[in-house]
């Protein structure tokens, strides 16, 4: 069966070869506020809404985008290790795939659920900005357990 919407399995040692630095660079910034001074830089906002203060749509501003690059070399890192064949891909191996997909959202939105009723404010903003990476963490988990065990056998 012939899985166009895969990329090559190449880009898996790449999404992890990438994840690597970006989980150290995401515990720093998580932990200790680091941000790269170089990465003070003028960008376009389609929408600003500061804390104090009017709300400003298609501005420059300035900001640091160190969060911006970490965030972003998570999610590609993340969906390059998810949506990358594996080196014997057939049927099974595409039937674990969705599987582990349905899986991974049911847990995903369980959990957002769970957070929607209990945290508020700020807490549930961490929620909220955490959650744009859980679901293709479960993914890779859970479908990477699965092949584990059908290798087992």
């Amino acid at each position: 069966m012939k899985n166009n919407y895969l990329l090559p399995h190449k880009f898996k040692l790449i999404g992890l070869i990438l994840l690597a630095p970006t989980l150290v660079l995401a515990a720093m910034f998580l932990f200790n506020d680091f941000e790269f001074e170089f990465l003070e830089l003028p960008v376009f906002s389609i929408a600003n809404t500061p804390l104090f203060g009017d709300s400003d749509l298609f501005v420059t501003l300035s900001n640091n985008i160190t969060n911006e690059l970490i965030a972003v070399l998570s999610i590609v890192s993340l969906l390059f290790i998810a949506f990358s064949k594996q080196k014997n891909e057939d049927e099974l191996v595409n039937a674990i795939r969705l599987k582990s997909l349905v899986m991974a959202t049911y847990i995903n939105y369980f959990i957002l659920l769970f957070c929607v009723i209990f945290f508020y404010e700020l807490a549930f903003l961490w929620v909220m900005l955490l959650n744009m990476f859980t679901i293709l963490i479960f993914f890779i988990v859970y479908f990477n357990l699965r092949m584990f065990q059908l290798n087992r056998k």
